[in-house]
């Protein structure tokens, strides 16, 4: 039986848990492909999990793609602007910036960029990695059709 530390970190991170988490929670692989092949928990990516009585929000699908992403990833744009709050609505697809090293293959709903953001450019959030505010405002103002109306509002705030 896994220890109520699992259950809070489930709970915490939306109901969205990595195989290396569940893994480090005593669970073995073979547990994890059992549950999903069960129903019981679904795979949003690959060793991304979204833990049965979990609902798919848009909470849920952020920190599914950061986890995915790995440590060194940050979510970007308009989903970084809807962290911080600055948007009432997340957008459909999850921008993630990653090490220019690295090669991840695409996944459905996240948009990569390969680039490597300054230490000032980013923060933690809520157990994730995000673009700071200022950052996270300037590229959802070019990204949105009225930028400029959202840009004056953020800037208010």
């Amino acid at each position: 039986m896994l220890g109520v530390s699992f259950e809070r970190l489930v709970a915490r991170q939306a109901g969205v848990v990595s195989l290396a988490q569940a893994i480090a929670a005593g669970m073995t692989p073979a547990t994890v492909q059992r549950r999903v092949r069960q129903g019981r928990w679904t795979r949003l990516h690959p060793g991304i999990y979204l833990v049965g009585g979990h609902r798919r929000t848009d909470e849920a699908r952020i920190r599914a793609a950061w986890l995915w992403g790995g440590p060194y990833s940050v979510v970007t744009g308009p989903a970084a602007a809807y962290w911080h709050r600055m948007l009432d609505r997340a957008p459909s697809t999850v921008e993630l910036s990653v090490p220019a090293r690295t090669s991840p293959r695409p996944q459905p709903g996240i948009r990569l960029r390969r680039r490597d953001l300054f230490d000032s450019d980013v923060r933690e959030r809520d157990g994730i990695r995000v673009a700071a505010a200022p950052f996270a405002a300037l590229e959802t103002a070019v990204a949105l059709p009225d930028g400029s109306t959202f840009l004056d509002r953020a800037l208010q705030h």
